[in-house]
């Protein structure tokens, strides 16, 4: 425990030195990100000893334009799910039951369904992808949208309702889910993959906000029908999308070259290389990669390698893959954006414009912290984000339950101060999600698995995440509504203890990715395949955590 002590000790003291920038630039020409992999043994154990420079080394310095359009146009696909959650508000829950004559319990079937629908779209999605490709799948996604939007907009009853809604869950699940893999194998160079798949996250939070947006302007502007117009114009958006995908984008070279369409795969790969040297490097090292997994290309034999007899590489692939979309989820981020808008109203503001223009602020702030992740992610690299970025959602999870149990023992007064923490640490939720665990759990888990695994272990860790979530929401919604004397305070503190966990097992188990090619990511967690207590208790006694070996065992690939 005296270790452990001055562990502790020594990376607060490392925050603290971070947190004066002068103390670091002045005099220096180390920048911040080194100071801050010094200060921590991870730094030197898990990413300067995992990863070999002429290995890894780009190939590329710049992003092709064509990979960059294409990169931008299928994020534009997360603007479904995203959409598709900023309607679970209950302001347009209360338009949409005012119209329908929806009942609470039915509202709250609509809002956990949600992430139900979701699972099992992800998880068929994954098959999908692996049949059809990621190119058709994608276009599957949006026409999918579509039926389920018309079917929303023109719905006469609840049942009715919830097919439209089961429809456009699965036409958002499917390209929330092959949207990041897509963007991983076409990424060139290496060093922007991070960049590139971190654009999905960013559009999810561009339909969230526009989603908050239509919630209030519409019913202004239409009227009592406002709820099916804000359903409707996503059904046009999935139209002009499902256009622009056909014409625009191209198949996937990594699973053109597992269909065997090799000549396809090499004029595709000349296309978006910066010269015809890099084509037929990338050419080789995909060819190589698949090769090696031949045996393992059907559902059932990945199924089998991914879950039934993994080897200690995958089984660490998968674990960590599915261990951080549901940490993503279990830490209560859905409910935080939930309960934000219960503070504001306690906070003095009931006016519908000024909650409106806190919603945009909020999301807004979530949309630039997600541009600035998608800058860093290849800067920094994965781990030190994630590790700041949960460290910081423990602290303000945990501010905002003593905010909010606060204001339940004194719910017969104002207490200032307490709504001020509240609101403070709710946007700093926001921030310390969206600038680390938001966007790069997506790239993380969109990159780790090789490309024989790569569709169904996605898959599966998306499954995780809304599986996740719809925990979550059932059980903060249940609570909120049959016990109204419930302290929801303890919610978040639950979801700070849950944070903290997810820290530490990410300081223990998560190699850093930044810079490997996906051909060469298995290599980098041989070594690491083993959950033993030897690493919990090297990292108790000693501060630090067992190195990655940098060999594989000559059966990796076979």
């Amino acid at each position: 425990m005296f270790r452990l002590f001055l562990w502790l000790k020594t990376g607060v003291r490392s925050i603290g030195i971070l947190q004066s920038p002068n103390a670091i630039i002045i005099g220096s020409s180390i920048p911040p990100y080194k100071v801050l992999a010094d200060s921590l043994s991870l730094g030197r154990s898990m990413v300067d000893d995992s990863v070999d420079p002429l290995q890894y080394t780009p190939m590329g310095s710049k992003i092709n334009k064509q990979i960059m359009a294409c990169s931008l146009l299928v994020s534009l696909t997360c603007i479904f799910p995203g959409y598709d959650i900023g309607l679970l508000t209950p302001e347009f829950g209360n338009k949409m039951s005012d119209d329908l004559n929806f009942t609470r319990v039915e509202i709250i079937i609509f809002c956990v369904c949600f992430p139900l629908f979701y699972l099992l779209a992800v998880l068929a999605a994954a098959r999908t992808a692996d049949w059809i490709g990621r190119r058709y799948t994608l276009l599957f996604s949006c026409t999918i949208f579509f039926a389920g939007s018309v079917l929303m907009c023109s719905a006469t009853n609840f049942a009715f309702f919830m097919v439209g809604h089961f429809c456009s869950a699965v036409g958002g699940g499917y390209a929330f889910m092959v949207a990041p893999v897509y963007i991983a194998e076409i990424s060139s160079p290496v060093s922007s993959r991070g960049f590139l798949t971190s654009l999905p996250e960013v559009f999810l939070s561009a339909g969230a906000l526009l989603a908050a947006i239509s919630t209030y302007c519409l019913p202004k502007i239409v009227g009592y029908f406002g709820w099916r117009y804000m359903v409707g114009i996503a059904a046009v958006a999935s139209v002009f999308l499902c256009i622009g995908l056909s014409i625009m984008i191209s198949e996937s070279p990594h699973w053109l070259v597992m269909k065997d369409r090799l000549e396809d795969a090499k004029r595709l790969l000349d296309r978006t290389s910066s010269s015809m040297e890099e084509s037929q490097l990338r050419f080789e090292d995909i060819r190589k990669a698949v090769a090696n997994s031949r045996n393992t290309t059907t559902f059932f034999h990945a199924f089998k390698e991914l879950v039934i007899h993994p080897s200690t590489s995958v089984r660490h692939m998968l674990v960590t893959a599915l261990v951080i979309q549901f940490l993503q989820q279990a830490i209560g981020i859905s409910v935080v954006n939930l309960f934000s808008i219960n503070i504001v109203e306690k906070a003095g503001v009931r006016r519908e414009i000024h909650q409106l223009l806190i919603t945009c602020a909020f999301g807004l702030t979530g949309i630039v912290c997600n541009l600035v992740a998608t800058v860093l992610v290849d800067k920094l690299g994965r781990r030190i984000l994630l590790l700041y970025s949960v460290a910081g959602m423990v602290v303000s999870l945990f501010g905002l339950a003593v905010g909010v149990t606060t204001i339940y023992h004194y719910s017969d007064q104002k207490i200032t101060w307490a709504l001020a923490i509240c609101i403070i640490c709710s946007l700093c939720c926001i921030i310390f999600f969206s600038t680390g665990i938001g966007p790069i759990v997506l790239i993380y888990s969109s990159e780790v698995f090789p490309t024989r695994l790569r569709a169904l272990g996605s898959g599966m860790a998306v499954a995780m995440n809304f599986f996740a979530s719809a925990i979550v929401m059932f059980s903060f919604l249940l609570v909120m509504t049959h016990i109204p004397s419930f302290n929801l305070g303890k919610f978040f503190f639950m979801y700070s203890g849950i944070a903290l966990s997810g820290w530490i097992f990410i300081y223990l188990f998560l190699p850093e990715t930044k810079g490997t090619s996906l051909q060469d990511m298995e290599r980098l967690f041989v070594g690491l395949g083993t959950f033993s207590g030897d690493r919990i208790r090297n990292w108790i006694r000693n501060g630090r955590v067992l190195p990655l070996e940098r060999d594989p065992p000559d059966s990796v690939g076979d």
